[in-house]
């Protein structure tokens, strides 16, 4: 009777851990995020929202071959290639030169470290998970010292929510400078005046000729 008794709680035991097994399966599905729509972020600079965002894409935006560079030099805003000018990392919040400062929740602000700022069009990339979307601003923001964020954007959770952010990254735009024409030579008055006289003198001399022939 004791035997029976003991083999009842060990299968029960054994019925326990496998559901705990099925519910921490389950629990780990829950938790797998998928590529979402950059639009459906909230991404701001200087008060101001985004100009125009790109992705998600899967992947790490400053990963081996600079995804996210290459694509920027590509054009992957309109107006932004290699023709016009020149993408360049400005920083990360996971690098310790603290160029970018961020935390690492699914939403919150993005700073510029070291009392610096943001004047020209630039790229704040936000990575959560494996996917990252992209974010420009080129309006005229004066300087930019930081803004907000959130990852729905970026990726999202089958049965809602988002990830934390991995880390965000800092992309600046260098316009090419415009050629500039060869000035043309503007003669001096007194060369004008010289060639003037040249060609009064000339003038003259030919209504002589004419008259004595």
């Amino acid at each position: 009777m004791m035997k029976a008794h003991w083999a009842n709680i060990l299968v029960k035991s054994s019925l326990m851990a496998a559901g705990a097994v099925a519910i921490t399966a389950t629990g780990s599905y829950a938790q797998t995020f998928n590529g979402t729509d950059c639009l459906l972020g909230t991404v701001t600079a200087g008060g101001s929202s985004y100009t125009s965002c790109a992705g998600s894409f899967s992947g790490n935006d400053t990963g081996a071959g600079s995804p996210l560079l290459t694509a920027l030099m590509n054009g992957l805003f309109d107006g932004y290639s290699s023709a016009e000018g020149v993408w360049s990392l400005f920083g990360k919040s996971d690098d310790p030169s603290g160029n970018v400062v961020a935390g690492s929740a699914a939403s919150g602000s993005w700073s510029i470290g070291g009392g610096q700022s943001l004047a020209g069009p630039f790229v704040v990339s936000l990575k959560g998970s494996t996917f990252y979307s992209a974010y420009l601003f080129d309006g005229d923001f004066g300087d930019v010292t930081g803004g907000t964020f959130n990852t729905l954007g970026v990726a999202q959770k089958n049965r809602g929510g988002s990830p934390g952010l991995s880390h965000a990254s800092i992309f600046v735009f260098t316009p090419n400078t415009p050629s500039t024409p060869p000035a043309t030579a503007v003669p001096e008055p007194f060369t004008i005046l010289g060639t003037m006289t040249a060609a009064g003198i000339g003038y003259q001399l030919k209504r002589r000729r004419n008259g004595k022939a």
